[in-house]
């Protein structure tokens, strides 16, 4: 065996030993002890990677489903509603629709959710041209504990934020 295809092995096992160490220290919630430059690191890493994931789905940190609805309507009065992950699997659409929720929750000012929203509002007015209003809603899944559900309360998607854009005559060209 060459030098080279044993140096790769190396590097790849060794890459792979590490990933799983970090794994493993992620399910133990040893690397969100960590202080410092490294911690964050390695935080950013288990992030990306999954490797923090800790395997605990429900646990406290699992935070709701999120996704983004959108009520269009033409100026002649049709009116009909429409989500990002609208016609892709059911995985696609869990990511998509996170990922409006995310990016709404991380934009903490103002001036940047509602510049977000105007961006998700100009998607759909670009794939619907004939809509001259669209209303974006950033929603949350909403589950009852389960003394709740033995109480009557049922799951439902809780408005987070709600903005309405509407095209102009001089913005259709």
């Amino acid at each position: 065996m060459p030098n080279e295809t044993r140096s790769r092995r190396r590097f790849l096992v060794g890459v792979f030993a590490c990933h799983l160490v970090l794994v493993v220290a992620g399910a133990a919630h040893l690397t969100s002890r960590l202080p410092g430059s490294v911690g964050r690191g390695l935080r950013f890493y288990d992030s990306l990677s999954g490797a923090g994931a800790s395997y605990s789905y429900f646990a406290p940190a699992v935070g709701p489903q999120l996704r983004a609805r959108f009520s269009l309507s033409t100026p002649q009065g049709e009116r009909f509603e429409e989500t990002l992950e609208a016609g892709k699997s059911r995985e696609v659409g869990f990511r998509v629709g996170n990922l409006a929720g995310t990016v709404y929750v991380m934009a903490k000012r103002p001036d940047l959710r509602r510049a977000f929203l105007g961006a998700l509002a100009a998607s759909r007015f670009g794939a619907h041209p004939e809509a001259d209003l669209v209303q974006v809603n950033i929603e949350e899944w909403v589950m009852p504990t389960m003394a709740e559900y033995r109480g009557g309360a049922r799951p439902y998607w809780r408005s987070l934020h709600e903005a309405t854009f509407v095209r102009t005559s001089n913005s259709q060209s």
